[in-house]
């Protein structure tokens, strides 16, 4: 006798596996990069960046001086993501990829900021 699965054509995998971030990338590149990296870098320059004031002003500085047309925008920093909201991470990518050049600027000039 055949199962559910077998009979419909679907198949049932574990919710687990299928959340799970590795699930997406499942093998990281030549450069040992996978999307978990990446979104822990960009969650801890986020948070590096926000939580202290004189950080976030040093790096609208940077924007300024690099990306001054996000001003016309309204973007002034980095988003950071919330397990409560749904979306979150998906701004926050959105708005890393958007001031990119800053954000390489930022982290090349500050040795502390180095790792992100």
């Amino acid at each position: 006798m055949a199962s559910a699965n077998e009979t419909d054509g679907t198949n049932c995998a574990p919710a687990s596996s299928i959340m799970s971030i590795s699930a997406l990338t499942p093998q990281p590149d030549g450069a040992d990069v996978n999307f978990s990296t990446i979104l822990k870098r960009i969650h801890s320059l986020s948070k590096f960046v926000r939580f202290f004031p004189q950080r976030r002003e040093r790096f609208e500085k940077v924007m300024d001086f690099i990306q001054p047309e996000m001003r016309e925008k309204n973007i002034k920093c980095l988003e950071i993501n919330v397990s409560t909201r749904w979306n979150s991470t998906y701004s926050m990518f959105k708005q890393a990829i958007l001031l990119q050049k800053t954000c390489t600027h930022f982290c090349q000039e500050d040795q502390e900021v180095q790792p992100y």
